[in-house]
């Protein structure tokens, strides 16, 4: 996972890190970037993308698994 993570821009890096490995929500997120919610949220997303691209998806946290599909009868 650190190999991909310097691949990342510094923005996607610190977002991945901070919501990822610290907990940290959304909003305290774009505080501390400087960026608004949806830019951290954009960001976020391009950096779990670049790890499922890699072959890394299993460390991704829970939350941003897609959930499975129901089976219709």
């Amino acid at each position: 996972v650190e190999a991909e993570l310097f691949r990342m821009t510094a923005i996607e890096r610190a977002a991945f890190v901070l919501r990822h490995q610290e907990g940290r929500s959304l909003e305290e997120i774009s505080a501390a970037l400087s960026l608004n919610v949806s830019a951290a949220k954009q960001a976020i997303f391009r950096a779990v993308r670049k790890l499922r691209a890699a072959g890394r998806g299993t460390y991704v946290c829970e939350k941003c698994q897609p959930r499975p599909r129901r089976r219709l009868r």
